[in-house]
């Protein structure tokens, strides 16, 4: 497939789902304590988390989890000593669960460390002329991790192509040079998602457990580690 062909519209990537579905997790973490799914798997997470504390970068820079959803990979983040931490969700509702349970995990969410915000990360970036309201500025994150977020752009029904387009544009400049991008993704193959982030060089592909159908074998998740490298 190349960088101009689409995935299917999908109600995965709509907001009145991801609300729908963030509806009901938050009921079920006030009853029961249950913080919700952990998109990809545990293990899968894990290993992503491994792979940020080999990279080159200190447990201070400045990292964005978009679409963070129930917040439990900026917790473990957290746990393993990364305080600069920024959680970005266009759901209201995931933001509402993922402060939860953060502050059930006695993270203090503040303006200058830890925080989760509720953001479009299609929306333009802050200009820094002040009038702007968004707060993501460019050049701003040593490393984005990003689970499943650019699945559900491409995944919109309203302009696919497009929207990927602006996230990839967004992605570019919201990092330092030298920076990482990490993405996640069960709808993009590995080729695919180097085809369409061809301005970043590939500094790491993490194996995903492998599946079978259909007599081929092949990955139902695919993890890939960018570099930008500046120009």
């Amino acid at each position: 497939m190349s960088d101009t062909e689409e995935l299917n519209e999908s109600e995965l990537g709509t907001l009145e789902h991801w609300e729908k579905i963030y509806d009901e997790e938050i009921n079920n973490f006030q009853e029961y304590g249950d913080v919700g799914e952990i998109w990809f798997g545990k293990n899968n997470a894990f290993k992503l988390i491994k792979c940020i504390e080999e990279l080159n970068i200190s447990k201070s820079d400045p990292i964005i989890d978009l679409g963070c959803g129930n917040g439990w990979t900026l917790l473990k983040l957290y746990e393993n000593g990364f305080k600069n931490l920024l959680g970005v969700d266009y759901s209201p509702k995931a933001v509402e669960l993922a402060r939860n349970i953060l502050k059930e995990n006695k993270i203090v969410l503040d303006d200058l460390a830890t925080r989760i915000e509720v953001c479009d990360i299609l929306q333009d970036l802050d200009s820094g002329d002040g009038k702007d309201k968004n707060f993501l500025k460019p050049r701003s994150f040593k490393l984005i991790h990003d689970k499943g977020t650019y699945d559900a752009v491409s995944l919109n029904p309203d302009d696919r192509h497009r929207q990927r387009g602006k996230y990839k544009t967004n992605v570019w400049d919201l990092l330092m040079d030298n920076g990482y991008l990490i993405i996640s993704s069960c709808n993009w193959t590995k080729d695919e998602l180097i085809q369409h982030f061809s301005g970043f060089k590939v500094e790491k592909i993490l194996e995903a457990p492998a599946i079978k159908f259909g007599g081929k074998v092949g990955q139902s998740v695919t993890n890939i580690v960018f570099k930008k490298i500046s120009v």
